[in-house]
């Protein structure tokens, strides 16, 4: 029986987040977990970017996660998956701190994914890398 799947956001890709998500995730396959259960939204080139900086040792290696779409996520397969809101379309990392205006459409896009699939039933719980709440203001949010 497959274990209830857990979706997990990168948060501001900017901060963070996408850290401590490849850090948590590397740590639970070296302790022999096969991921089976998780869903990661965001892209991966903020994982290969962390990866990048870090290096191997303690970072999840992108490549275990298993491209999808929301399709895919409505059968009880397993994963590890990853849900690329950018389509595969080129993502350059941040070159700099501090939250990047150009980003807040991808972070609000993947809490939207989340929120969706959790509503649908497709995962048991949503779980955001922390968000640099300055976001929500410039899109017209409280």
């Amino acid at each position: 029986m497959m274990r209830p799947r857990l979706a997990i956001t990168l948060g501001t890709l900017e901060g963070i987040g996408p850290e401590v998500v490849s850090r948590a995730l590397a740590r639970r396959a070296a302790a022999g977990d096969d991921l089976g259960d998780v869903v990661v939204l965001g892209p991966r080139a903020a994982l290969a970017a962390v990866r990048a900086r870090f290096g191997p040792d303690d970072t999840l290696e992108p490549q275990l996660l298993r491209d999808c779409d929301i399709a895919t996520l409505a059968r009880p397969v397993p994963g590890p998956f990853l849900l690329d809101p950018t389509g595969g379309r080129p993502w350059q990392p941040p070159t700099r701190p501090g939250f990047e205006p150009a980003n807040a459409d991808l972070v609000l896009r993947c809490l939207e994914m989340g929120v969706r699939l959790a509503l649908r039933g497709d995962v048991a719980a949503l779980v955001t890398g922390p968000i640099d709440k300055a976001i929500f203001p410039t899109r017209g949010l409280p």
